[in-house]
């Protein structure tokens, strides 16, 4: 990832959307499509947002139940998303993600305002803490912190988006 551009980015850069303090808008890259990634890109997309889905499988929705994801599908539809199934994000600028395709490793600049990560229910340690070490304020909440359910996700977000203090 080009982190120091990070800074630069007039956007926000989210583990979670429950924890966002400044709420994405114009262009928004949502990365990972399970559920969480899914209703994220509704949710911004409701509030006028452009929405860009980049999932590494072939597939958007890895393991949702076929009847939850036609249904977020059908509502997703009607915002008509770019999707870039097959491709892995390589890269963050200040106006853009970078994008490599899976199946022939060509790269895809895809211009964006603001990037949301919604990377699966695995703790991504390794990622907090990249961006613990390149900003002052980051706050991991949800499975960016700890595997679990999305009620434990959504509380600890609002307890822990609750108690920041930026200074």
């Amino acid at each position: 990832m080009t982190l120091p551009a990070l800074r630069a980015m007039g956007s926000v850069i989210c583990l979670c959307i429950e924890a966002a303090l400044l709420w994405p808008s114009g262009r928004v890259a949502v990365i990972g499509t399970g559920l969480t990634g899914l209703e994220t890109a509704e949710i911004l997309a409701m509030d006028g947002s452009k929405i860009i889905m980049v999932e590494m499988l072939p597939e958007i929705g890895p393991g949702l139940y076929a009847p939850i994801l036609r249904e977020m599908k059908v509502s997703l539809d009607k915002y008509a998303p770019k999707l870039y199934t097959g491709h892995q994000l390589i890269g963050i600028t200040v106006d853009s993600v970078s994008l490599k395709c899976c199946a022939t490793e060509g790269i895809v600049q895809v211009e964006a305002d603001s990037v949301v990560l919604a990377l699966g229910v695995r703790p991504r340690q390794d990622l907090a803490e990249t961006f613990q070490r390149e900003f002052r304020n980051v706050v991991v909440v949800g499975d960016a912190e700890k595997g679990g359910r999305i009620y434990d996700a959504v509380k600890t977000g609002f307890c822990k988006a609750f108690a920041f203090n930026p200074a």
